[in-house]
């Protein structure tokens, strides 16, 4: 009886210590773990169960933060955070394919069970500064995990203004895979500036009216955005 209790007390005391160190791994915070994300730098990897990725995002000055995010998972979520650590939910979201709904913490995200799969588009109006975004696989189902993200937002490195008698533009240069969509975000200066937009090559990307880009096939196509008397050409290559 002796020898069986001290043996517990042993396995009691190995689980505290394992306990413990959990409790000290998990309170990493996401402002210790987040890395910069460039603005229209595509990322991809693949999340196991309950796996996460942080990222750091500046805003060189106000306007959207647009996320993109195309994932053979399950059930996700997907978080943004500023400097001190208040949750921001979107402004608005749409699901191409998949469905999801916003709370006050997050955005959930919901594969389409045929496809096995979701793409979303999500928008945030931001001011300037530094805002931290976690996005995490949260079911241990279906799905292989693999995961495009991409976040374009204005910066002093991706960034570029023209200007025109009546308004001017801000355009990122993309790369997009196959089947994937993107919406082009806009800075318009004045706020109300029309902005049209046209594909050079419509059988490689498609271009909607309110900047929706579609990747068809795979080459090169020249998106162009025209605010006022400002033209910008976008190129668009297709992997």
């Amino acid at each position: 009886m002796k020898i069986t209790k001290k043996i517990m007390s042993v396995i009691l005391a190995a689980i505290m210590v394992i306990g413990a160190l959990a409790v000290s791994v998990s309170a990493d915070s996401i402002y210790d773990t987040a890395v910069d994300l460039p603005s229209g730098e595509k990322q991809t990897f693949t999340l196991s169960d309950y796996q996460q990725k942080d990222y750091k995002v500046k805003l060189s000055k106000s306007g959207t933060l647009t996320i993109n995010i195309n994932a053979r998972i399950e059930w996700s979520g997907l978080w943004l955070y500023d400097e001190d650590g208040n949750k921001i939910v979107p402004s608005e979201y749409d699901f191409t394919t998949g469905k999801g709904s916003s709370n006050s913490e997050r955005l959930f995200c919901e594969w389409n069970s045929t496809t096995e799969n979701f793409k979303c588009t999500a928008k945030y109006e931001l001011k300037k500064g530094t805002y931290y975004i976690r996005y995490e696989r949260n079911n241990w189902k279906g799905g292989s995990g693999k995961t495009t993200f991409t976040a374009t937002y204005p910066s002093k490195d991706s960034e570029e203004e023209i200007s025109g008698s009546t308004g001017k533009i801000s355009y990122l240069t993309l790369e997009m895979e196959v089947g994937d969509t993107i919406r082009l975000g806009t800075l318009t200066e004045p706020a109300d500036a029309d902005v049209t937009w046209s594909s050079s090559k419509s059988s490689i990307a498609t271009v909607s009216a309110s900047g929706k880009v579609t990747a068809k096939k795979e080459g090169s196509a020249i998106i162009k955005a025209k605010c006022g008397s400002s033209v910008k050409n976008i190129k668009i290559i297709v992997v």
